[in-house]
């Protein structure tokens, strides 16, 4: 029995997930933390989030284009969250 994995898919949804962990940690840190701590904690956590950003992009950006299920995701990159900037607001 052969199995079909939608790169596509699981590529998103790494994308999704790292968003997810990114939001989740930079709101608890805000939340628990003072901010001459919260200065620490990014300096020590920011090159591994750098690196894991920079890991997801690249396997996002890799894609063969003779197949449906793993297709070019660059767009799916760009929404990667850098965990030392802000988040920008939503308009409208």
């Amino acid at each position: 029995m052969d199995m079909k994995v939608s790169m596509d898919g699981l590529r998103r949804n790494l994308v999704s997930a790292y968003n997810r962990v990114v939001r989740k940690l930079k709101a608890s840190l805000e939340e628990n933390c003072a901010d001459y701590e919260l200065e620490d904690i990014h300096k020590r956590i920011d090159e591994d989030f750098d690196e894991l950003r920079m890991e997801i992009a690249f396997l996002c950006c890799t894609y063969d284009g003779d197949s449906e299920d793993f297709s070019n995701l660059s767009d799916e990159a760009d929404s990667l969250l850098d965990f030392m900037e802000p988040e920008e607001e939503d308009e409208g």
